[in-house]
């Protein structure tokens, strides 16, 4: 019998909850400023944190605030999966009541699957907007994600001031040949 040499693990997956002073200032509940940093986390690892952030930028110029449709930045977390992802540090009826605070607040939004009208999942998104000016008020900067092209210490944004993310780049212009005549096709 040949023994086969198991392969040897270079890095160990290992949760981590950390509990941040700048959330916990803004929340003034540990259950909350975990909460809120698994949720930054979460947004982090985004397919489309790109165009989430594009959004944010755009809200954040549109100073008064009007209504606007939130397409990206959405995120399924059932009080278990966060209880499970703070290492049960905290009961699930805590987590509950620590999305229902955030949710108030308006730090997080919340929604149910408009893809799937039966579904009763919850989905949240951060209002990074809102947790940038309540981090403001109390003198902490954004960290996570820097707003683009507008500063972080503007006091105010003109309306219509536009922002582009840092994905976004020049569209190279694409010629093609016909009969001797380029003509640029634009995409």
């Amino acid at each position: 019998m040949k023994l086969v040499k198991q392969p040897q693990r270079l890095f160990v997956q290992m949760k981590k909850a950390v509990l941040r002073e700048d959330l916990m200032k803004v929340t003034d509940d540990v259950v909350q400023a975990m909460v809120l940093g698994q949720m930054l986390f979460w947004t982090k690892t985004l397919d489309k944190v790109n165009d989430w952030l594009f959004e944010e930028n755009k809200r954040l110029a549109e100073y008064d605030f009007p209504q606007h449709e939130y397409n990206y930045g959405w995120i399924y977390k059932s009080a278990k999966q966060m209880r499970d992802d703070l290492m049960n540090a905290f009961s699930e009826d805590a987590i509950q009541r620590a999305f229902a605070s955030l949710t108030k607040s308006g730090v997080l939004l919340k929604r149910n699957n408009p893809l799937c009208g039966y579904d009763r999942k919850l989905q949240y998104r951060i209002d990074l907007v809102l947790l940038r000016r309540k981090l403001k008020e109390i003198g902490w900067e954004m960290t996570d994600f820097v707003m683009d092209s507008i500063p972080q210490d503007a006091a105010f944004i003109p309306q219509g001031a536009e922002s582009i993310p840092l994905c976004a780049g020049a569209i190279a212009e694409i010629k093609t040949e016909s009969k001797n005549k380029e003509t640029p096709i634009i995409p």
